[in-house]
């Protein structure tokens, strides 16, 4: 496992998988990692990981790099989002967030049955289906049979290639205006004061469905429906 804080194990783990690193010139995952490591070369300058986890420590992020997993400083990375990854968005929320989009709008986010992987949902037609993104021993990414270093490459090519094989299904982007309009986050806990309102705990995500009152908004959680107060969340970022 590669520990980041360790300049000797680092230097050397770095010498060792030169040209693997030579070749790493994007973006792995939704949210990419470059790394400007002070202990290496200058060679070493800009590398891509898939970060993992950001939640369990501010300082310091679970990551992968050339199918190693360790801990990477927070403030040694500039972190470079994509619109279509949303992180632990529930399967759930997918839909609700799809459900109204074009065909072929897609998210990726961290599997809910299987923490570690990551599930693509896509609009098709009057629903929104769900495909596992699987991974072999080498830690290339695929759907079917063709596989890929990192889930960009993975979602470029389906662009252009159907993500389904019993269906003609293209990835396209979500409109600039589409993307988060119908997801919050709460800030804070709300407790419900009159019949009607919608209850939430801090951190929660709520699908929206009206926004005509500046003050209160009406919106959803699963199978709760209700009134809750606009200044009491913020647009959701994907973590």
């Amino acid at each position: 496992m590669l520990q980041c804080e360790t300049a000797k194990q680092a230097s050397g783990y770095l010498d060792e998988h030169a040209d693997a690193y030579r070749r790493s010139l994007c973006i792995y995952v939704g949210l990419s990692a470059c790394a400007d490591f002070p202990i290496c070369h200058e060679i070493y300058a800009n590398l891509a990981f898939l970060v993992l986890n950001m939640e369990d420590d501010m300082n310091w992020y679970r990551a992968e790099l050339d199918g190693k997993e360790g801990l990477i400083p927070s403030n040694y990375i500039e972190m470079k989002k994509h619109d279509w990854y949303y992180g632990r968005i529930t399967r759930a929320d997918a839909e609700k967030l799809l459900s109204n989009k074009h065909e072929g709008a897609f998210l990726i986010r961290v599997s809910e049955s299987s923490p570690g992987d990551f599930s693509l949902s896509v609009k098709c037609g009057d629903g929104v289906q769900h495909f596992k993104v699987l991974r072999d021993t080498k830690g290339m990414f695929f759907l079917w049979v063709v596989k890929f270093p990192s889930l960009n490459e993975l979602v470029e090519y389906h662009r252009s290639a159907s993500v389904s094989r019993s269906q003609d299904i293209k990835l396209k982007d979500m409109h600039p205006d589409e993307v988060g309009e119908c997801l919050v986050r709460a800030m804070y806990d709300f407790t419900p004061q009159e019949a009607g309102e919608l209850e939430f705990r801090r951190g929660e995500i709520i699908n929206v469905i009206d926004r005509s009152d500046s003050n209160w908004w009406e919106g959803e959680i699963g199978n709760r429906r209700g009134y809750f107060p606009a200044t009491y969340v913020n647009p959701y970022q994907p973590n």
